[in-house]
C-alpha cells in the first residue's frame, strides 16, 4: 500500500510534467529563432513522454481531471511570462539549472517509497530530470549539443518527433 507521501511525490510529478509540457510548448509557440523553437519542442516530447509514462500511476493514486486542467493552465500562464525572445529563454534555461536539483531530489525519494511495481518508472522518472538539469548546464557552458541527455531518454514516437523537429533545421 503506496503511502501518504509517496501518493502526493507521485501526483506531484505528474502535475510538473502537464506544467512542463505546456511551458517548453507554450514558449516554442512565442520564439522566432527556429532552433530555439526546436530545442524546446525536444524538451516538451520529454515532457509528453514522462506524463504518459506516469499517467496510469497517477490515476491509480487518485489524479483528478481538476487537478490535470490547472497544472496545464498554470504551465501555459508560465510560459506566457518574460519581456521577449531573449528573456523567455533565459527563463527556461536558468529556471531548468536551478529548480531540477530540488525536484530530483523529489522524485529520488519517490524511487525510494515507490512499491516494486512502480520503481521502473521511478527512475525513469529520475533520469528524465536529471537529462533537463544535464540540458541546462551544457547549454549555458555552450555544449555542441546540449539537447545529448535529453535524447537520450527519448523512446519511441517521441524520439522520432524530436528527430524531426531537429532535422527541420537543416532544411
Amino acid at each position: 500500500m503506496p503511502t501518504d507521501e509517496y501518493t502526493d511525490l507521485v501526483l506531484s510529478a505528474y502535475s510538473g510534467e502537464i506544467v512542463g509540457e505546456a511551458v517548453f510548448g507554450g514558449i516554442a509557440m512565442l520564439l522566432e529563432d527556429p532552433a530555439r523553437r526546436a530545442t524546446l519542442e525536444v524538451l516538451r516530447l520529454l515532457e509528453a513522454q514522462t506524463e504518459e509514462l506516469l499517467r496510469p500511476l497517477a490515476e491509480r493514486l487518485g489524479m483528478t481531471e481538476e487537478r490535470v486542467v490547472k497544472s496545464r493552465r498554470d504551465g501555459w500562464s508560465y510560459a506566457l511570462k518574460g519581456a521577449d525572445e531573449d528573456a523567455r529563454w533565459a527563463q527556461v534555461v536558468g529556471g531548468l539549472e536551478q529548480g531540477t536539483t530540488d525536484i530530483i531530489a523529489r522524485f529520488e525519494r519517490m524511487r525510494d517509497l515507490a512499491p516494486g511495481a512502480d520503481v521502473a518508472v521511478a527512475n525513469a522518472v529520475v533520469a528524465h530530470e536529471v537529462a533537463l538539469f544535464e540540458f541546462a548546464q551544457r547549454e549555458n557552458a555552450g555544449h555542441v549539443a546540449p539537447l545529448e541527455p535529453v535524447l537520450v531518454q527519448l523512446q519511441g514516437r517521441y524520439r522520432a518527433e524530436a528527430q524531426a523537429s531537429i532535422a527541420s533545421l537543416s532544411h
